[in-house]
């Protein structure tokens, strides 16, 4: 059994610990306006103690990146994509269903969802919230780097396991998210990638009016979960239903299973006939195409759920 398969079991009956350090990740004093302006959410209305997710979008409404921030006196906040420079602190998420158990033990609090917590370690300040940049039962850490061996160190003592960046990718596709920093991707608005939800329309923000009229318009093209087992389709393989197409973002191939499941962009967004989802063979078909030749996946709603 490989190490990315091991922690991919870890993290479904333990706990993986995954080292994010080179996503960019940034603590203010005061988050300075030219960031805050630029985000989809009012950031000034963030309460200490509580963390959100936000977008930057471009004049055309195109995400070009994924936030997470935490207000706990300090803003931090870390962004979903591969950092320029070396951070101020190491990023760890904890992934697994004793991931709250794990934090709980060596800094004496139990992580709370949506929620930021401040403790000290040996005089260094970690934070840490009850959320992370992966799908799960998580919890992120940002850990000054003159303390992070250490913490590490009392987290494997706790039984956590470590885990490499192909078995975190593996987790956040199995997630049903999308990475702007290195996943293959087309120009997405928030509604194609079903991120709506982390968008303040009265707020003000870079590619607002954009966005509005693209709210008008509707998608363009839209995001797709699947799943087979009669197939190996990659990142870039080629994606069709009916007279859509467009290719596959990412995949994930689950451990002690024939199952793969990933994501994909269609363009125009298809209309697949009502009902027929549920069952996971739509009208028009999905296929993937491998080696040239197009099979039939099944279509289906991320996050996935893995069968016992």
């Amino acid at each position: 059994m490989g190490s990315t398969e091991k922690a991919l079991l870890a993290a479904e009956h333990g706990v993986v610990a995954f080292d994010l350090s080179h996503l960019e990740h940034t603590l203010y004093e005061v988050l300075p306006d030219a960031i805050s302006d630029t985000i989809t959410r009012d950031i000034g209305s963030l309460e200490e103690g509580f963390c959100t997710e936000g977008l930057i979008l471009d004049a055309d409404a195109t995400i070009t990146q994924h936030l997470d921030i935490w207000r706990s006196q300090r803003i931090f906040m870390y962004r979903r994509s591969p950092a320029s420079a070396v951070g101020s602190h190491v990023l760890v998420a904890l992934i697994g269903p004793n991931s709250a158990s794990a934090v709980a033990a060596i800094l004496g609090v139990l992580p709370q969802s949506g929620m930021v917590f401040a403790t000290d370690w040996h005089g260094a300040r970690i934070l840490f919230a009850g959320n992370g940049p992966s799908y799960g039962r998580t919890a992120t850490l940002a850990i000054p780097v003159d303390v992070a061996s250490e913490v590490f160190s009392a987290l494997m003592a706790e039984g956590v396991s470590p885990g490499g960046l192909e078995a975190f990718d593996a987790l956040r596709t199995e997630g049903g998210e999308l990475n702007w920093g290195s996943d293959a991707l087309p120009s997405l608005t928030p509604l194609e990638a079903d991120l709506s939800h982390l968008v303040d329309p009265e707020a003000a923000f870079t590619g607002r009016r954009a966005y509005r009229r693209a709210m008008r318009k509707g998608n363009e093209r839209v995001v797709v979960g699947f799943k087979t087992n009669s197939c190996s389709p990659e990142p870039g393989s080629g994606l069709r239903a009916g007279s859509a197409s467009g290719s596959v973002i990412s995949v994930m191939k689950w451990p002690k299973s024939s199952d793969t499941v990933g994501l994909g962009w269609l363009e125009p967004a298809p209309v697949f006939h009502r009902g027929s989802k549920a069952f996971g063979d739509p009208l028009p078909q999905l296929e993937a195409n491998v080696g040239g030749s197009w099979f039939p996946v099944s279509l289906t709603d991320p996050p996935f759920t893995r069968e016992a």
